[in-house]
């Protein structure tokens, strides 16, 4: 602890934390090169004003995207994309938290921000984005909602996505179990997996 502030050890029992970084460097070149070819085609389209209207513009995104009004219309998809969202920005949000503190030496995660945002918001958001994933595997290959077409690419992104949230909760099982984490609580999923591990 920092202090006698409640805070845990990062990258607990875990070799070539390195490893990140090249994943890092391959992710963001293919993103790069996808979304090159989606601007090409980008640019075969009329020109048009993007930049009148700020402020509607920033009203929209605020409506639209973060609140996924339009989305919300048609329940379980709408769900399902809203845990999607909101998971996976709560989850990106801590990762950047660790690299901040990892790679720059701030150290920040501790105390209040810890316990709020690391333990319990970061949990939750894992929580969520596991529900959104089994949503979507139901209505894709139980269900097979209408107007929705299923590749196996997209069961093998699905898969794969759950894999590394599953993981995820494992690996907090066992250092809650491993470091005898006063601070378990906090974790709920993290803790029903280390209740597994005891």
């Amino acid at each position: 602890m920092a202090g006698g502030l409640p805070t845990r050890e990062i990258y607990w029992n875990i070799q070539g934390a390195w490893l990140l970084y090249p994943i890092l460097i391959i992710c963001v070149a293919l993103f790069c090169y996808f979304f090159y070819k989606r601007y090409k085609l980008w640019l075969v389209g009329q020109p048009e004003a993007r930049f009148d209207q700020i402020g509607q513009r920033i009203k929209n995104v605020i409506v639209y995207i973060l609140s996924h009004k339009k989305i919300l219309r048609e329940t379980m998809p709408g769900f399902m994309h809203l845990l999607l969202f909101w998971g996976m920005l709560v989850l990106a949000a801590a990762t950047a938290a660790i690299a901040i503190q990892t790679d720059l030496g701030i150290e920040f995660i501790y105390g209040n921000f810890y316990l709020y945002f690391m333990s319990l918001g970061a949990d939750m958001a894992g929580l969520a984005v596991f529900i959104g994933l089994l949503i979507a595997i139901y209505r894709r290959y139980i269900k097979r909602a209408e107007g929705v077409e299923s590749v196996g690419d997209d069961l093998v992104l699905i898969l794969f996505l759950l894999i590394i949230i599953v993981s995820g909760f494992v690996i907090e099982g066992l250092r809650i179990v491993g470091t005898d984490d006063p601070w378990k609580l906090w974790s709920p999923v993290g803790y029903v997996f280390s209740m597994m591990f005891a």
